[in-house]
């Protein structure tokens, strides 16, 4: 078996319910009574490319947070000694939002104890501290962040003993996730809590770019109406600006710090 990779749209927060009346302005919220039910159907769903689990990352909103920790098999943190990796690779595309603008690592630790390993504090601090600039929105930006989460990922699942059997499941936002799995091709978005299967495309794991391509069995999942894409405006307009800057992955930095 190869190593898998899950990702995860966060399930339903407070601002995609308030988002027409101004819930991009809540900071950092929490997943409604919805989004709860979400994480627990998709728990629930027995669907195999969640279990088993053998590492955890996620953003660092607390929605995604509560996601990570409350759609995956418990078991992983009850027995194995797991623990929710944050990078603020995984962040949304958009920097503006309040809602996209995380807690403080004292406040996470606070509020949800020794499950988390920050990766990266220092850059962590730097992202999350203040407000950012939209510079972050700009195509180069988003694919350079994707690629080093994916190449992160790859030299995560080769030097693990396991690597044959590795699975890592990946908490996102929807906008951000075209770039992170490399797949700009259709203006679609995400449902909340939606999750998709991928491998690596190079079984050799030296691909400078990491590429992924979706399992058959996530396609054969979501043909089957487990998902249902609906389509952007927004994401759209993003990735138009995304082929339209013909920006090559191949040239942006791939050496990773995420691990």
């Amino acid at each position: 078996m190869a190593p898998r990779i899950t990702v995860v749209r966060h399930a339903e927060g407070s601002h995609n319910v308030l988002a027409s009346r101004g819930g991009f302005n809540i900071s950092d919220p929490y997943l409604t009574s919805l989004g709860l039910m979400q994480c627990a159907n998709l728990q629930n769903a027995n669907i195999p490319d969640m279990n088993p689990v053998n590492t955890i990352i996620t953003s660092p909103s607390k929605r995604a947070i509560q996601t990570a920790l409350l759609c995956t098999d418990p078991s992983y943190f009850r027995t194995n000694g797991g623990r929710l990796y944050l990078t603020s690779a995984l962040r949304e595309a958009n920097p503006t939002h309040k809602c996209n603008q995380s807690s403080t690592v004292e406040q996470l630790e606070a509020e949800f104890g020794t499950l988390l390993s920050i990766i990266g504090q220092e850059e962590y601090e730097e992202c999350w501290g203040s407000a950012r600039d939209a510079t972050e929105m700009r195509p180069e930006e988003l694919t350079n962040r994707g690629l080093r989460v994916r190449v992160a990922i790859q030299n995560t699942c080769t030097d693990n003993p396991q690597h044959p059997n590795m699975h890592v499941v990946v908490v996102t936002h929807g906008e951000f996730i075209p770039y992170l799995t490399g797949d700009y091709s259709l203006p679609r978005f995400w449902l909340n809590a939606d999750c998709r299967t991928y491998e690596f495309v190079d079984p050799t794991y030296t691909d400078a770019n990491a590429t992924w391509r979706e399992t058959q069995e996530s396609q054969l999942r979501r043909n089957a109406g487990y998902t249902d894409d609906v389509t952007n405006a927004h994401l759209k307009k993003l990735l138009d600006r995304h082929r339209t800057n013909d920006y090559n992955a191949s040239t942006a930095e791939n050496k990773s710090t995420l691990f």
